[in-house]
């Protein structure tokens, strides 16, 4: 419900504050385990991203894992 709504629109701000961040560090051209550990870091809330927006139109646990 409501809580999952507040997480997936902070998450999905998360994600783009880190965009940014990554893409800063990358323009810098020094940022080899910081770029990584960013990238990762997005990657990982994308996936929760994701999981959310597929609960929200698919309902609770859509994928079956819960």
């Amino acid at each position: 419900g409501q809580i999952k709504i507040g997480v997936d629109r902070w998450n999905g701000t998360r994600i783009a504050i880190l965009s940014l961040l990554a893409w800063w560090v990358a323009a810098r051209g020094k940022g080899g385990g910081a770029l990584r550990l960013l990238l990762a870091l997005i990657a990982a809330a994308l996936i929760v991203q994701g999981y959310f927006g597929g609960e929200m139109v698919h309902g609770p646990n859509h994928m079956g894992i819960m």
